[in-house]
């Protein structure tokens, strides 16, 4: 049940994750990529102009699921809340299908790694074509290797409050990629 990254060649190597339940760390995604194998999230306090209260965000090993519960008010900021993950098996420039569970309370788009999915009240499979470290972000900054905004920018956050549960990550190489 752990996460997982798998060669095309049909291999697979654990990701590391933490090793036992416990709180994500609070951190931005260059902390991210600066430790890989670590859940981050990252919640607006006023620089971007929402207030983001984070009341759970938590790894549990055995269910290999990441849930997170966030509420705020006046949440004008679409990335007021962010989840990231750094994979240590993903080298950059490769190209990768990530896929993953992602249960929401609420529907409404975001984005992974700079790319819009739409997401409806309940279970979601995320399947996306990603290329490591392809800043999607727009910046010179590093990009994680799974990277949520609980939003998009044609409009605000997914919801003023919310729980998002990830599970199943996974990253398979794509040949040729």
């Amino acid at each position: 049940k752990n996460i997982s990254f798998t060669e095309a060649q049909g291999g697979s190597d654990p990701v590391n994750p933490p090793a036992s339940s416990d709180d994500l760390t609070n951190g931005d995604e260059n902390a991210t990529v600066a430790n890989p194998g670590v859940w981050y999230y990252w919640n607006d306090q006023g620089w971007c102009g929402s207030n983001v209260t984070v009341s759970l965000a938590k790894y549990d090993a055995e269910a290999n699921t990441v849930t997170v519960t966030y509420s705020g008010s006046n949440v004008a900021c679409w990335f007021g809340m962010q989840i990231f993950y750094e994979n240590p098996a993903n080298e950059a420039g490769k190209t990768y299908k990530l896929t993953c569970t992602i249960i929401s309370e609420a529907a409404g788009d975001i984005k992974i790694n700079g790319q819009k999915v739409t997401l409806v009240a309940g279970e979601n499979h995320i399947e996306l074509t990603v290329v490591e470290d392809a800043n999607n972000n727009g910046n010179d900054a590093a990009d994680a290797s799974f990277a949520l905004q609980c939003g998009t920018e044609s409009g605000t956050i997914l919801a003023e409050s919310n729980t998002i549960t990830i599970s199943g990550l996974s990253f398979t190489a794509i040949e040729g990629g």
